[in-house]
């Protein structure tokens, strides 16, 4: 599993999500990703308006990504 904590990340673009969307397809079969974003946050919008969320689980914190 990989985890990618963006909860102090303060902006993020389409760019960004992108760069998480190339992530995930260059991870090896077997590997799970996951994303932690505050929901108030910028990265956890963007993620939601380019529609990544809908392809990747993203959580609101660390504990939630590892349950």
């Amino acid at each position: 599993m990989l985890v990618l904590d963006l909860t102090r990340t303060r902006f993020m673009d389409s760019q960004g999500a992108r760069l998480v969307e190339d992530v995930r397809h260059g991870l090896p079969p077997g590997v799970l990703l996951r994303v932690v974003a505050r929901p108030d946050g910028v990265p956890y919008r963007v993620l939601e308006v380019t529609g990544v969320r809908r392809d990747v689980p993203v959580h609101d914190d660390l504990s939630g990504a590892l349950a």
